[in-house]
């Protein structure tokens, strides 16, 4: 089996992550190879709630998985969450890897641009500042001048795709991609706080913040 990546995994989206890990028991108790497509990871152990989600996965990998007679691959995008698995849970098999998006082949530029500037910035829990904060920055910096610019998320890009291929975007992988291409071309510039924003924009060898 294997199941697609993100940045969910750990005490940042815990029902996410709980779910995630009832459906591998399910996998793992009846035998299957579970692979997990490239991740990131993030527990936060600020909290005793944390904490004892924390150690409740400990054991759940370090003695219920070995029993049972499935096998568990996880896949990591970055140096650090691959050494934080094996200091938390020494008995899962890890392994690094680049970021699918990578593998998308070349992008390529759907109109000269209409605007300055795109912003990309996130409106969930994983934003910095926050996205009203975001939007008051962006707003109060270039209320007075002459840039041009409009404000989009991810969940946004299927709104811009011609009328006739606009499907259900977040289970069709390719209306996703054309979507943010055409997002993309939107603006002389891009400057977004998401990392498959940022790789879009690297294979449609353009300049981005």
């Amino acid at each position: 089996l294997l199941y697609h990546g993100g940045g969910n995994w750990g005490t940042l989206w815990s029902g996410i992550h709980h779910c995630r890990l009832k459906l591998l028991r399910a996998y793992l108790a009846a035998g299957l190879t579970v692979v997990s497509m490239p991740q990131s990871t993030y527990y936060d152990t600020s909290s005793s709630s944390n904490i004892a989600a924390l150690a409740n996965e400990q054991v759940f990998w370090e003695e219920e998985v070995p029993r049972l007679p499935g096998k568990m691959v996880v896949t990591r995008r970055q140096h650090d969450n691959c050494d934080d698995l094996v200091k938390y849970f020494p008995k899962l098999e890890v392994r690094r890897v680049p970021d699918i998006a990578f593998m998308i082949p070349p992008i390529y530029t759907r109109r000269d641009p209409l605007v300055d500037i795109i912003f990309l910035v996130r409106q969930d829990i994983e934003s910095v500042a926050g996205h009203g904060e975001n939007l008051k920055v962006i707003r109060e910096t270039l209320l007075r001048g002459l840039t041009t610019y409009e404000v989009y998320d991810w969940h946004q890009v299927g709104k811009l795709l011609p009328v006739h291929s606009r499907g259900p975007t977040s289970v069709n992988p390719s209306l996703r991609t054309q979507g943010a291409a055409e997002l993309l071309s939107r603006g002389k510039v891009i400057i977004t706080d998401r990392l498959h924003f940022s790789i879009i924009y690297i294979l449609m060898w353009k300049n981005h913040i």
